[in-house]
């Protein structure tokens, strides 16, 4: 997870890579060019429809079903998501805006105190979508979404989250909003 720059432009990079025989194929990726939060609101204000973020196929690997399960009841109850990612020190959250980056337990229960103090939330705009690496440590769920948070306007966007197997629990240790 990082935030690189691509031909001047920065963008949001979340990936899953595996190992299989020393060759690294990568499994997953989710990469979106973060605007300025100014940018964001006064996009906002004009008056169009606004699409949600992109679709992806839909589809649900049996295996990653408890942890595309959990990323949705945390759509509504953000308590969830926040419970997890500030219990671990290398866990990582990366905003819709530009240079919206948060790593570490510290700074993430900051983040969620404000955004459960705005009581933020996410609606499903789309179908879930998830799946697991062949070694069943990880899982990822995407979903488009729209968010809702007091005194905001609503947000489209697509989550990307990845999820680490803990015994017969998953846990979500990032998070990218695009």
């Amino acid at each position: 997870i990082d935030v690189l720059d691509v031909a001047g432009q920065p963008m949001a990079l979340t990936a899953i890579v595996t190992n299989a025989d020393e060759i690294w194929q990568l499994d997953a990726a989710a990469l979106g060019r973060p605007p300025s939060m100014r940018s964001i609101h006064d996009e906002l204000k004009k008056d169009a429809i606004v699409p949600p973020g992109l679709a992806a196929p839909a589809k649900v690997d049996d295996a990653a079903r408890a942890a595309a399960d959990k990323f949705t009841k945390g759509l509504a109850d953000q308590q969830q998501w926040g419970d997890d990612l500030g219990s671990r020190s290398d866990a990582v959250v990366i905003g819709p805006a530009g240079g919206d980056i948060t790593r570490g337990k510290s700074d993430i229960k900051k983040l969620w105190k404000k955004r459960l103090k705005a009581n933020t939330r996410d609606s499903a705009a789309g179908d879930v979508t998830a799946s697991e690496t062949s070694d069943g440590q990880l899982a990822w769920v995407s979903a488009p979404v729209v968010r809702f948070a007091d005194g905001d306007d609503p947000l489209p966007l697509r989550l990307f989250a990845v999820y680490e197997k803990a015994g017969d629990d998953w846990t979500m240790i990032a998070l990218q909003d695009s």
